[in-house]
């Protein structure tokens, strides 16, 4: 069972974490300090207070219906219900944690298996941002339960099409969230170095977007490698099929399938040429220019 923090107080109408005579520096706060957060630059206070506004009402909307304190039901709750059902159930909802000294915030959901998840409203799932985010809560977590947090989300509302949907965070290793939380306590701007390389060359919704779209194509390449694997096996079922019956050619309102009969290829084993025949390789040998490019691997 989780047991809430008794030494940290939140003060609601200044929006602070207090700790004794302390006040500890919030999580939002303290990304948007090391400039680890989105950058709105450009949009009008207007238009970032409404955005607030309707993201702060869907999480008490939420937040009352986890609580059990919600009688009515609405869209919002019924794309949540649905959402979640293919999840461990809340076990928590705005679930205060603190290393009791510097940093302060409340994770939006705790899941029964004590995995977290923090919902956004904003149009665009700024993933680097929510991996910090999300990893400071883990860190902080499991410093204040000793629990393992097993998984890291983000649910995502989309307020146009008004639905939900899931997405899991890679978690960052804890040593970076204590360099940032040493930076802070020395009053200098985290800045690490690798991170710094790459926002000078992206701001940090371009990095954002950049990692994100990285992320989808990995995820998009294994869908595709496994539609695949099963389409070559259906494939292998027609061939054969088609050989039994002598069919050339199948067809669908959608499709068309024609059987092409088996051919040799040949081909020039050029390993073995360069290997018994180096000078006669060497007449034929073809150079091509190949342009500089980059290899990226997610971790």
């Amino acid at each position: 069972m989780l047991k809430s923090n008794l030494f940290v107080q939140f003060e609601p109408l200044t929006h602070n974490y207090i700790c004794g005579n302390k006040v500890l520096v919030g999580v939002t706060t303290l990304l948007k300090k090391h400039n680890l957060s989105p950058n709105y630059a450009g949009i009008s206070e207007d238009v970032l207070d409404k955005a607030a506004q309707d993201g702060t009402a869907v999480h008490e909307l939420l937040e009352n219906y986890d609580n059990g304190k919600c009688a009515l039901t609405n869209d919002i709750i019924s794309g949540y219900t649905k959402v979640m059902q293919d999840y461990p159930k809340v076990l928590a909802s705005e679930y205060l944690v603190s290393d009791n000294n510097l940093v302060a915030s409340k994770i939006d959901k705790v899941l029964a298996d004590y995995s977290l998840i923090d919902i956004k409203t904003t149009s665009t799932i700024h993933t680097s941002s929510v991996e910090w985010q999300l990893s400071i809560y883990a860190y902080l977590f499991e410093l204040q339960t000793g629990f393992k947090v097993p998984a890291l989300y983000c649910l995502h509302y989309d307020k146009k099409k008004g639905k939900f949907k899931m997405h899991e965070v890679r978690r960052l290793q804890d040593k970076m969230i204590e360099e940032l939380f040493a930076a802070e306590a020395e009053g200098r701007i985290y800045c690490p170095v690798r991170e710094n390389m790459l926002l000078k060359i992206f701001n940090d919704d371009e990095l954002a977007h950049f990692v994100e779209n990285e992320t989808k194509i990995a995820e998009l390449q294994e869908t595709v490698k496994t539609l695949t694997s099963l389409q070559e096996m259906m494939k292998e079922r027609l061939i054969e099929y088609m050989q039994s019956n002598a069919i050339k050619s199948m067809e669908s309102d959608i499709l068309k399938i024609t059987y092409v009969e088996p051919t040799e290829r040949r081909s020039i084993d050029s390993a073995r040429l360069k290997k018994e025949m180096p000078d006669i390789a060497a007449q034929y040998e073809k150079v091509s220019k190949v342009k500089s490019s980059i290899r990226i691997s997610l971790k």
